[in-house]
């Protein structure tokens, strides 16, 4: 599923994006909420945008900037439009409560 995202919405750290993407899907996050990286696909300028944030506000290095999106970030596809994203079934899934 293609989804245009705001500009605004990639200005942030990886989690608090996945946050504004079930947010767009009308999905209501809780503290079960989970992600599965390996079913979301961000256009180039979406990850120069998370990559600029962690790295300018956050301080993150670009080592392990590097590392966090290996493990946990989202593909960047560079045939998708600026601002959009492709999300697949089970991107966003709940998470039996913790013990």
């Amino acid at each position: 599923m293609y989804i245009e995202m705001s500009p605004e919405d990639s200005k942030c750290g990886i989690t608090e994006f996945y946050d504004h993407v079930a947010m767009r899907r009308n999905y209501n996050v809780t503290d079960n909420t989970r992600y599965a990286c390996s079913k979301i696909e961000v256009a180039e300028n979406i990850a120069d945008n998370i990559f600029d944030y962690c790295e300018n506000v956050l301080g993150t290095s670009k080592e392990t900037m590097g590392m966090q999106w290996v493990c946990y970030g989202p593909k960047a596809n560079r045939a998708l439009k600026d601002n959009y994203i492709n999300i697949e079934e089970g991107f966003i899934y709940e998470e039996e409560g913790e013990s």
